[in-house]
């Protein structure tokens, strides 16, 4: 725009100056000369970005700038003597181009100081979006390894809680069956080979598994347990398998915020307990039975030891009251001597029976009168 703002400078005069030019062609150059100067202004308009004021005094300046070239040429039209038209320019019209030329080389100064300030905002920006940026960076770096150390402590955790169930497992009797709510195993405690002869990958995600190892009225209890949605622990003893191992079975409900959530099975092997406890029946019965036994035997021995006792305090007293009559005396004494032998081998078979339960009888290999024994 300064450029043709300084090519109209100098053609006014030289156009007015010169001889047998009309007022149309002067006009026709002028209007061609503002309508470039509008397109330019229209440009700038459209790109400034600054004081509202500064364009409006531009616009202003060019109005005032082409009326006062108008008012040469209205007046000066016909005068063929430069010097008095240069004079007169100078005078009247020049002004106007040194105040618009001075708002244009303002408004380009504050607008290249404005894209100068824009551009270090720019740079400025640049700047902090580079260290945001890094920022940002440093702190996902952070996050991510903060939640990898979190969730390795979660995975160490749970590896460590899982060691300890499997050593737990190791060394008990009982196996653990974790249920969902579809009553499918997610977790089976590794020791269910060991105790009920059944390897873990057989029971998990399936339930009909340890069905089939149930009797049918074992088999309907459980499924009930599994149906009912009861806080309390369910308990019952189990036959299981061919085998028919002597178990129990436990199930204990999981509640998460008041809502049955999953069920831990127990399962325990006590057929070893229960054999000893049948074994500890057996020998209390045999002990009743012993203890009977032997009431019964002392009863009848004291019959039968109270026999010959009476015989010989009955035959002693009849020979001290006989002392007169040796028949009499030789009668009794047979009779106290007979009853004697007979109570002494009443006291042997009491003796033998104790040495029998002691294990401590001895055989002795001898010649007997079998028909004396009967």
């Amino acid at each position: 725009m300064k450029n043709l703002l300084y090519g109209m400078r100098t053609s006014l005069p030289t156009l007015l100056a010169t001889p047998g030019i009309t007022a149309a062609e002067i006009d026709e150059i002028l209007q061609k000369q503002k309508s470039m100067q509008e397109a330019s202004l229209e440009i700038i308009s459209l790109k400034f970005r600054g004081n509202e004021k500064e364009l409006a005094d531009l616009k202003k300046s060019m109005l005032d700038l082409w009326q006062a070239r108008r008012v040469m040429v209205n007046e000066l039209l016909g005068n063929s003597n430069f010097e008095y038209i240069n004079t007169y320019y100078i005078r009247e019209v020049l002004p106007y181009f040194e105040k618009f030329d001075s708002l244009l080389t303002n408004l380009s100064k504050n607008a290249t100081h404005r894209s100068d300030e824009i551009l270090k905002q720019m740079e400025e920006l640049r700047e902090l979006s580079i260290i945001a940026t890094l920022l940002i960076g440093i702190i996902i770096i952070y996050s991510i390894r903060y939640l990898r150390n979190l969730e390795w402590e979660k995975h160490k955790e749970s590896a460590y809680r899982e060691r300890l169930l499997n050593m737990l497992t190791t060394n008990i009797d009982e196996v653990f069956f974790i249920s969902s709510k579809d009553k499918t195993f997610e977790y089976v405690s590794s020791n269910s080979e060991r105790v009920i002869g059944v390897p873990t990958e057989a029971f998990l995600h399936d339930c009909s598994k340890l069905y089939s190892l149930l009797t049918d009225k074992d088999r309907e209890w459980l499924d009930k347990v599994f149906e009912n949605t009861s806080t309390d622990m369910q308990e019952r003893e189990v036959m299981l398998g061919k085998e028919e191992r002597r178990c129990n079975i436990r199930v204990y409900p999981i509640f998460l915020n008041g809502v049955l959530n999953q069920r831990i099975t127990v399962l325990s092997d006590q057929t070893k307990e229960f054999a000893y406890r049948q074994a500890l029946s057996d020998a209390l019965e045999n002990a009743r039975n012993a203890s009977t036994a032997k009431s019964h035997f002392l009863a009848h021995m004291s019959h039968e030891i109270r026999t010959p006792m009476n015989a010989i305090i009955g035959m002693t007293t009849i020979a001290l009251t006989r002392l007169d009559d040796r028949a009499r005396m030789e009668d009794c004494l047979t009779k106290i001597s007979l009853s004697s032998r007979h109570l002494l081998g009443l006291i042997n078979d009491v003796l033998d029976i104790s040495k029998i339960e002691g294990g401590k009888l001895t055989i002795a290999h001898e010649p007997f009168n079998f028909q004396a024994s009967l």
